[in-house]
């Protein structure tokens, strides 16, 4: 009897989370946190819009999230001589997660406010990577509890190659690609499964089909 097996060979250390999991469950990690923010407020020493927030937009909110992530990179999770009150670290929104929720609009129909949900993850290499690692991550979210979390390309995790510019793009390096919208399959397959999100805004791709 003969079997086979495909081997993927790399030069560095994968970026993983610590097995820091609520009630030793997998899928409840406590290096993933989500959190919400109306127009003109503030976490990390950062505020989402300006003034009042009445006007905050969704490039308001790219600017916050990253202005974040610099704030929190820097000071390595957490960021001190903030005003009392304020969330100052990673482990600190961590704690409160179990009291946080993500509305899809502002229950203060006096403010008029607009609404903003985030999330942010803290990665932990298992060996010494050096200062110059970088790492990117992006958020999917399914559309139910139910959706299978295999990891497969051809479906629920689709990618397309990051080109290089004009006229002739060169082949791109391997491990560089876009994420697109995950398709179910079967009776599902014209149906969004997966919806990637990024800090960043979305890169567009030149094929029609994508």
């Amino acid at each position: 009897m003969t079997s086979f097996v495909e081997l993927e060979l790399v030069t560095t250390d994968d970026p993983q989370f610590y097995h820091n999991f609520d009630n030793d469950t997998w899928y409840l990690s406590g290096e993933l946190v989500v959190f919400s923010l109306l127009g003109g407020q503030s976490m990390f020493g950062v505020q989402l819009g300006s003034g009042s927030g009445q006007n905050a937009t969704g490039d308001d909110a790219l600017t916050f999230i990253n202005n974040v992530m610099t704030a929190l990179t820097q000071n390595q999770g957490t960021i001190p001589n903030l005003p009392p009150g304020e969330i100052s670290s990673f482990d600190e929104l961590n704690s409160l997660q179990d009291s946080i929720s993500l509305p899809l609009y502002n229950p203060d129909t006096t403010t008029q406010l607009p609404i903003f949900n985030f999330g942010v993850a803290r990665v932990h290499m298992q060996a010494q990577a050096g200062d110059q690692a970088i790492v990117r991550v992006f958020f999917r979210s399914f559309r139910a509890s139910s959706t299978s979390t295999a990891y497969e390309t051809t479906y629920a995790y689709r990618t397309y190659p990051l080109e290089g510019p004009p006229p002739n793009p060169p082949p791109p390096p391997p491990d560089t690609r876009i994420p697109l919208l995950g398709l179910g399959y079967g009776q599902d397959a014209n149906e969004v499964a997966t919806i990637p999100f990024f800090a960043t805004e979305r890169i567009q791709v030149s094929d029609p089909t994508q």
